[in-house]
């Protein structure tokens, strides 16, 4: 409309020049430089001096990739000397297009010398700086600028990007936040301020970020695109796929969103709706790479084999060198439990692309997918010891030997998995299921007394006496403290309750293999308080202790002692002295009677110990019943002690980490205020001049009237 009323206007004055400007401005603006240009010609024929036209006609050509001709109108402008800065930035534009930064440099130059406080010249001389690859320098100029303003977004958004490819990262994180800090609801900040937190494996803080400015725009779209891949990289696959779905109900056809949901639909094995949800995606862009080579993965873990493998020769033919479609060869061919084919498509990886190492990972789910546990631990253990701080690796080997009923070696990869990652959503749910099949596969493992254990015991009881000075003994307890002085009996407990975890730990130990040892692995980084294990808390063992009262003096007698050879002492010398004394110091008469009474006092002994026997059986057979019962509920009280304590450390050290942000913030407040409270000083001073000033000019005026009076 304003196009329209500005020709009718033109009408009438032609060569109105205010008319020709703004119908070319408003074509400018509407991108239709095409249409703009006749515009800014006619002002060139009425007035040949025009700067602000030829500078517009140089912006336009430009555009229009007509570098050249650009060149020439704007050097044209420069030798007319008037408005340099403007024409300057136009030209360094078109150089730093056309690839000529040294000459773009120089333009930009000019404008700073023309202009010592154009904060906009500083960030595109540090922007070129950046394109040539010129970190330092570039850094060097965007401070120029800060100084200037230091709370500049775009400068500080630019210079996170120089800091970031130095690796930097505290400095880009600084500075990332001094930009969103200025322009909270900046995507494109957010975004790379996310993806650098994430390279940090800081993905607590880049899911604060993103959730806060989801609370102030609820409905975008790529905000919650980018808090989806958030929850991928922390395995929360659940929150992941729900995340994405509310993406994809606001904007069904963003292909990016779909793509992600698809592959925490995958991840968290549901691999139809994954398959539906890429078939969208590629009805809308069927050329798409990346969606087909998803798309074939994602066949490869629904077992469509035939499928999967049409669609991967058919992305080998189009590029025989891509190592992403090599990988899918090779996992196919992992699927199939083919290891000639699988290591000559591996081999050609290496020859395209030695850096590409995620088929190691690939490989190593392909091989547990069809149950070969062996090779998808050894090219699990591989991928580990070329990332050793991916949490990926660790969460993938934890899964093998977790599906072979391994729990042990499975919560110590797990572990180590968490440590790297504190945010390792999958690792920490799978520890705690874990932990309660390894303590449910140790109690089935206990032994049981059957009727034939509790004959021979009888039979071995009735060739020896008990000593009631001894203690009641548990083989699952171990030895008492008198016994071994270096054990207790609590931590002999635990230290039975895992003998097999011990042992695999020693044995990684020697082996020098990918982990340390338990408790080296439950440490973590960021916390000083040392690491609570199974061994070291004591949560329900009065209940043990409680059984033993209840029992009474008959229990204090040991277990029947199966071995021969460990007769009563006092059993044996009584009789080695009964054959010692001579038979023919005594009358036949008394030996018999005596012999006789010996025998029947012998036979009532025996039966009482048979009976104190059967009572024996009776007590341990109730004991055994209260020692399972007790040892599971102490069991499953040490390990939610051991769960929550976990939980407890890592939201104190996310608390100590909001403090120190805190107080970080504090102190930047209190400097703020002393700045303000000396510039307030300051203008009361200055107050105080201009009042007495004014005064004093009051005094003046007064005695100059009193004089123009008295004249």
């Amino acid at each position: 409309t304003a196009t329209r009323l500005y020709k009718e206007l033109l009408r009438n004055e032609p060569d109105n020049l205010e008319y020709l400007s703004t119908i070319g401005s408003i074509y400018v603006k509407s991108n239709e430089d095409e249409k703009a240009l006749p515009y800014y010609q006619r002002i060139i024929e009425l007035f040949p001096h025009s700067v602000s036209a030829m500078n517009g006609i140089g912006a336009i050509y430009r555009r229009l990739k007509r570098y050249d001709e650009s060149i020439e109108i704007l050097q044209r402008a420069l030798n007319e000397n008037k408005d340099v800065a403007n024409v300057y930035y136009t030209l360094g534009f078109t150089y730093r297009e056309m690839g000529l930064y040294d000459e773009s440099i120089e333009c930009f130059e000019n404008v700073i010398d023309e202009n010592a406080n154009d904060v906009l010249a500083y960030n595109h001389l540090g922007s070129i700086y950046s394109a040539k690859g010129d970190f330092q320098k570039a850094i060097e100029i965007f401070k120029h600028g800060l100084q200037i303003d230091q709370n500049h977004p775009i400068l500080n958004y630019n210079i996170a990007h120089c800091f970031e490819s130095l690796e930097q990262y505290p400095d880009a994180i600084r500075s990332y936040e001094t930009a969103l800090k200025t322009k909270p609801v900046w995507n494109d900040a957010i975004r790379d301020f996310s993806n650098l937190l994430l390279t940090c494996n800081k993905t607590k803080e880049a899911q604060n970020i993103v959730q806060r400015s989801l609370r102030l725009y609820p409905n975008d779209a790529n905000m919650l695109c980018i808090l989806g891949k958030i929850f991928l990289t922390q395995f929360d696959f659940d929150s992941a796929e729900k995340t994405f779905k509310k993406a994809k109900d606001i904007n069904p056809k963003d292909v990016a969103i779909l793509s992600g949901f698809a592959e925490a639909l995958e991840k968290g094995e549901k691999n139809q709706e994954a398959l539906d949800t890429l078939e969208e995606a590629l009805n809308m862009e069927p050329e798409n790479l990346d969606l087909l080579k998803q798309y074939a993965g994602t066949l490869l873990s629904a077992k469509d084999y035939d499928e999967a493998f049409r669609k991967i020769d058919t992305l080998y033919k189009n590029n025989e060198d891509d190592v992403q479609v090599l990988d899918l060869y090779g996992q196919y061919y992992a699927c199939m439990d083919d290891d000639e084919s699988t290591n000559y498509y591996h081999e050609k990886i290496k020859q395209v692309d030695k850096s590409y190492k995620q088929y190691l990972l690939s490989t190593a789910k392909r091989y547990s997918q069809i149950g070969n546990k062996s090779k998808a631990e050894s090219f699990a253990k591989t991928y580990i010891q070329n990332f050793e701080d991916d949490p990926a690796g660790y969460n993938a080997l934890g899964k093998v030997y977790a599906s072979s009923g391994d729990y042990d070696n499975a919560i110590i990869s797990y572990t180590k998995g968490l440590e790297l990652l504190k945010d390792n959503v999958l690792a920490d749910r799978q520890i705690s299921e874990l932990m309660k099949k390894r303590i449910i596969k140790k109690m089935d493992e206990i032994p049981t007394f059957s009727e034939d254990d509790k004959n021979e015991e009888s039979q071995n009881e009735q060739e020896q006496k008990s000593e009631p000075e001894e203690k009641f003994d548990f083989d699952l307890l171990g030895q008492n403290e008198k016994d071994n002085p270096h054990v207790n009996s609590e931590e002999h407990f635990w230290d039975n309750l895992s003998d097999e975890f011990e042992d695999s730990l020693e044995s990684d130990k020697k082996n020098e293999d990918y982990v340390t040892n338990l408790e080296d692995v439950q440490k973590n980084d960021e916390v000083s308080e040392e690491p609570v294990g199974l061994e070291e808390l004591d949560d329900g063992f009065d209940s043990l202790q409680d059984l033993l009262p209840e029992i009474g003096d008959e229990t204090s007698m040991s277990l029947p002692i199966e071995d021969d050879a460990s007769l009563n002492e006092d059993e044996t010398d009584d009789f080695e002295d009964f054959e010692a004394e001579s038979l023919d110091d005594l009358s036949d008469s008394q030996n018999l009677e005596e012999i006789t009474e010996e025998n029947s006092e012998q036979e009532v002994v025996q039966d009482v110990e048979q009976e104190d026997l059967q009572k024996q059986n009776t007590i341990s057979e109730s004991l055994q019943e209260k020692l399972q019962e007790s040892i599971i509920n102490s069991a499953n009280a040490a390990m939610e002690t051991a769960l929550n304590t976990q939980r407890m450390v890592v939201q104190m050290s996310e608390e100590q980490e909001k403090i120190m942000m805190l107080q970080k913030a504090l102190e930047e407040k209190q400097q703020e205020t002393e700045e303000m409270q000396e510039e307030l000083v300051m203008q009361q001073i200055k107050t105080e001049q201009l009042q007495q000033e004014l005064i004093e000019q009051k005094m003046k005026n007064q005695l100059a009237e009193e004089t123009a009076v008295s004249d």
